[in-house]
């Protein structure tokens, strides 16, 4: 118990660190280069924002989560990995559609893509996480709904 206290909170300061560093360097290209959303009608902010923000937050993550495992195998507690040793499958299908969406966001926010085009890569991520095993099987009492079988889970993984 003890072990994952440690790990979570080591996790959670160093995201929380190593995002406090990369945000405002990515703000700073993204104000000398001028990349800024304006807002129009469909947009929520009323003022010209910058495009990047939020680009730092899948590699902060992804670093954390490797230097922990790292660490934690080099002081030898290999119990972290026994731990996700029988998900590697589902691990390594949700680290693809994670890497798609965050590529397709920023892609998104450089360049723009179509809403038609983000909708099919997104249906297709869903597409992946289930090939990988990860879907909706259970709301655990949500709305009083727990299991929830293969033909609905399915399509809510998907959606």
């Amino acid at each position: 118990m003890y072990f994952w206290i440690v790990n979570c909170s080591l996790a959670f300061l160093l995201c929380v660190l190593c995002a406090g560093i990369v945000i405002p360097q990515i703000l700073l290209i993204a104000f000398r280069k001028k990349l800024f959303d304006f807002p129009d009608e469909r947009k929520v902010h009323h003022c010209a924002v910058p495009r990047l923000g939020g680009i730092a937050f899948k590699p902060v993550v992804f670093f954390t989560i490797a230097l922990l495992l790292g660490i934690n195998m080099v002081l030898g507690h290999s119990e972290i990995l026994s731990e996700i040793g029988n998900d590697v499958c589902s691990l390594a299908f949700a680290f693809c559609s994670i890497m798609v969406l965050y590529l397709v966001g920023m892609a998104d926010d450089l360049i723009g893509i179509r809403y038609r085009a983000k909708f099919v890569i997104q249906i297709l991520c869903g597409v992946m996480l289930i090939a990988g095993g990860v879907y909706i099987n259970n709301l655990y009492g949500v709305l009083g709904i727990h299991a929830v079988p293969l033909w609905l889970g399915y399509p809510l993984t998907i959606l």
